[in-house]
């Protein structure tokens, strides 16, 4: 699979499975954040599998993002406010560092994996700088715009800043 050639849509850069689950259910949870819901309540509303969802939850409980509540009642909340769970803590939580490529550093300093032509690789370099821009995007980008986006129209703007929602390969090597 990692030889295959790139589609005509070119690369596209996705969200596993179940890092969008958690998206989803935390976004309903960010919109009622003064309540708890069961993973039945949310799997039934999203009709996502609630198997996955469950594990999910218990993935993001661990990791600080949620709380669980046991009982006839309970069910999962935030555990902070939603403008300081970042994308970048979801997609963490769910499936560890994100990372552009292989060969990227992680955050503790070790390689994500191995790569034969680490040393002659003539796009390495600027392949981390992308990675950098991207890292900054994810953790620029909140729960709580992700929740409000998600009732609205998404419209991405071209506008010029540090780190834009929307950018070229270009605008990331710079």
């Amino acid at each position: 699979m990692d030889d295959e050639p790139i589609g005509r849509m070119g690369l596209m850069i996705a969200l596993s499975r179940k890092a969008d689950y958690a998206l989803i259910a935390l976004s309903h949870l960010a919109r009622s954040p003064e309540q708890v819901f069961s993973c039945r309540e949310i799997a039934s509303r999203y009709r996502v599998p609630l198997s996955t969802l469950t594990n999910t939850m218990k993935v993001l409980t661990r990791a600080g993002i949620l709380v669980s509540e046991r009982g006839a009642h309970g069910g999962y909340g935030l555990a902070r406010p939603a403008v300081r769970i970042t994308l970048y803590d979801i997609i963490e939580a769910v499936d560890g560092p994100p990372s552009l490529v292989r060969c990227v550093e992680r955050w503790d300093g070790s390689e994500n994996g191995r790569c034969d032509i680490a040393e002659t690789c003539p796009v390495r370099l600027p392949v981390r700088r992308i990675h950098g821009r991207l890292v900054a995007v994810l953790r620029e980008v909140t729960l709580a715009e992700i929740a409000q986006s998600s009732e609205e129209e998404i419209i991405c703007d071209i506008t010029p800043s540090p780190v834009s929602a929307t950018f070229t390969v270009q605008e990331l090597v710079k």
